[in-house]
């Protein structure tokens, strides 16, 4: 399966396997919009860090030459996102998408499968959440 650059998000994240909540809604919107820079605050066990794993992987199918870094407070954190991608990409099960220990790349060229044009890497403890460079 191969998932189409502008798919409906809500599809992409069928195809992962998830539901998108209501008031998850606002937090997708808000994340697409314009700001350069989004803050996210509800209370434990709403699915930040599962949300914040499938805005990344669908950064990381739509966007070209994108390179997204998964950074937390905490190295447990950082990798518990980075799992959640990894998880997500597999069900995805695009051929373009190939993961490996704490790296998720695209591949335009699967029959040419050492070319990586987009990188999702995972587990790095810093002050943040998840950032994406965003192409302009």
């Amino acid at each position: 399966m191969t998932i189409a650059t502008g798919t409906d998000f809500d599809a992409f994240a069928a195809a992962c396997g998830l539901e998108v909540e209501g008031f998850q809604r606002a937090i997708i919107a808000a994340v697409h919009g314009d700001e350069a820079e989004v803050l996210i605050t509800i209370g434990r066990g709403n699915g930040k860090t599962s949300l914040l794993a499938l805005l990344a992987l669908h950064h990381l199918v739509t966007v070209e030459d994108s390179e997204i870094y998964v950074v937390a407070a905490s190295r447990r954190q950082a990798t518990e996102l980075y799992k959640y991608a990894q998880r997500y990409a597999r069900r995805l099960g695009d051929e373009h998408v190939v993961t490996r220990h704490l790296l998720v790349r695209w591949c335009p060229d699967p029959d040419e499968p050492r070319t990586f044009t987009r990188t999702l890497e995972g587990s790095r403890a810093m002050p943040g959440s998840c950032t994406a460079r965003r192409s302009r």
